[in-house]
Order: structure tokens, then C-alpha cells, then sequence
């Protein structure tokens, strides 16, 4: 009851980003963009990054968790999902993430700008969630973390299928033609 509107409005505007409308039409045309640039790989997966987070990892931890939401004060209407872990949270992380580890690669001179972008948006996402009153302070942390391991490991799942060496090769060390070794000071795999 205490809130200034201004920072409900505000928190309202970034709740609806990082919901299933904003969520849907940024998926979408992030999509469609790089299968225009002929980028068909990363549209795929873009798609299945993004599909993952929101439809299927978050929703499993929520109903696995099972915690109410709080129950009052909320300026909005509560959704019918469970708290933990905050899915707007976790899939701002993964939006973000990915909109700027693409954005920075046609734009590298611009690389810190983007990602500092995308987390003050991800951040900002998950504490409309607070403000609105419809997640508690650990379900957004929880879905901030939640949202970077599962970045970082489709990060994994990408580079392993751009770069050779994440296959336990290194072009740059020369091999021997007889055994196909990488030579002695080779180490691991």
C-alpha cells in the first residue's frame, strides 16, 4: 500500500517483459532474424535454449518445489503456477543471455555494453517480480541462478559443436602424421 505507483507501473512494464507475451514475441523474432541471416545452426539453438528454460526446466523445478506464492499485497494478479524458482527470473537470464552473446558477435566492439545491457534488464526483471509482490526474494535469486547454469551449459552444448577443440582436439598443436598423437606436453584427452 506504501508503494509509489511510479515504481509498480515500472515494476509492471518489466514483469510483462519477461513474461510469456514478451517472452513469445522476442523468441519469435530472434528466430526469424537468424534464419533470415541464414543462420539456421543458431536459430536452432536459440530455439531450443529458450524453449528449455521456459517450458520445460522451470515448470518441473516449480512443481517439484511446490511453494505457495505470498499471498498478499500483490498488485497483480497471482498466477496459478507455484514460486520457486521464478520463471521470469531464470528466463531473463536465458533471453538476455542469449539476445547479447548474439548481439556481440556481429557487433564485438560493443560486447560489454550488451552484456552489461542484458543483465541490468535480466535484474531488472526479476525485481519487478519482488515488487509486484508475486515472488518472494529467493524465488528470484533461485531463478537467477537457475537461468545461468542452464545458459551455461547450452553455451557448452554450442561450442561444442562450433569449435573443434571442445571435441578433446586443438588444431593449433601440430600432430604427428604416423600416430595422430598431440606429442608429448599433450595433456588429458
Amino acid at each position: 500500500a506504501s508503494m509509489p505507483s511510479w515504481a509498480e507501473w515500472l515494476a509492471r512494464i518489466f514483469s510483462w517483459l519477461g513474461g510469456w507475451i514478451g517472452w513469445t514475441l522476442m523468441s519469435a523474432g530472434l528466430v526469424v532474424l537468424l534464419v533470415a541471416k541464414r543462420r539456421a545452426a543458431d536459430a536452432l539453438w536459440a530455439a531450443a535454449t529458450l524453449a528449455g528454460i521456459y517450458l520445460v526446466v522451470t515448470p518441473v523445478l516449480k512443481e517439484v518445489f511446490d511453494r505457495p506464492r505470498p499471498d498478499v499485497g500483490s498488485a497483480v494478479p497471482l498466477p496459478f503456477s507455484d514460486s520457486f524458482p521464478s520463471g521470469h527470473s531464470s528466463g531473463a537470464v536465458v533471453m538476455f543471455g542469449v539476445l547479447a552473446l548474439l548481439s556481440a558477435e556481429w557487433w564485438s566492439e560493443r560486447t560489454r555494453q550488451l552484456w552489461a545491457g542484458a543483465a541490468f534488464v535480466a535484474l531488472a526483471i526479476g525485481a519487478s517480480r519482488v515488487v509486484l509482490n508475486v515472488h518472494h526474494v529467493s524465488d528470484v535469486l533461485a531463478g537467477f541462478s537457475l537461468g545461468l547454469v542452464w545458459l551455461a551449459a547450452m553455451l557448452l552444448v554450442r561450442g561444442s559443436r562450433r569449435y573443434p577443440w571442445a571435441h578433446g582436439r586443438d588444431d593449433a598443436e601440430p600432430r604427428s602424421a604416423s600416430r595422430g598423437d598431440r606429442g608429448p606436453a599433450r595433456l588429458g584427452p
